[in-house]
């Protein structure tokens, strides 16, 4: 039985969702985290920094999602995978569950698919523990669709919609900017290393 505080996630969006890691790999620096800078010719977000994975596949679980999206990004095979551990989940943007796994690479040289990744980065965890994030407020505001039922709402076509307030993180680096669902899960990986 569920206690009366325990959260329940509900993705807004049950039709997308993703799997996501968060590769950890030691280099000669110590333990890095693995970035991918988005290939330029994607049609969102391109060049951000972001963590490997994508959309899951119909039926699919999310941890076996997410190993098949960053073997596809990362050129591994299985062997380069070591276990996973899930982190918190989250809704993305476009209000789809996110969930997030970390996960050891070895034998890790720097590949990656040039049609989705436009170049990886390795940045070590210490200096990422030592980067509080910044954090910058916005506003989401309601805008219903074509067709929307004002006739069973008070005050009809002038109800005033609740806004939504959101913070979005932006972790400042030398190899660029980490921001939005990405930090968000960075943020959530590095308060479990501490």
């Amino acid at each position: 039985m569920r206690g009366k505080n325990e959260f329940r996630f509900h993705p807004l969006n049950e039709e997308k969702s993703y799997g996501i890691v968060v590769p950890v790999v030691t280099t000669a620096e110590g333990r890095c985290l693995l970035f991918e800078v988005r290939s330029r010719s994607l049609h969102t977000q391109p060049l951000d920094l972001c963590f490997p994975g994508g959309r899951l596949l119909d039926g699919e679980a999310p941890e076996d999602g997410a190993v098949r999206e960053t073997k596809e990004e990362l050129l591994l095979d299985d062997t380069q995978l070591g276990p996973r551990e899930a982190l918190p989940a989250q809704i993305g943007p476009d209000g789809g569950a996110v969930y997030p796994f970390s996960c050891e690479l070895t034998e890790y040289y720097q590949s990656f698919s040039k049609l989705e990744v436009e170049t990886v980065l390795l940045i070590p965890i210490h200096e990422l523990l030592r980067t509080p994030p910044e954090r910058y407020g916005a506003t989401l505001v309601t805008k219903p669709d074509p067709g929307f039922p004002f006739a069973l709402v008070h005050n009809g076509e002038s109800h005033v919609f609740s806004e939504k307030r959101t913070e979005y993180l932006f972790y400042r680096h030398t190899k660029g900017t980490i921001w939005g669902l990405t930090a968000n899960i960075l943020k959530d990986f590095l308060e479990e290393e501490v």
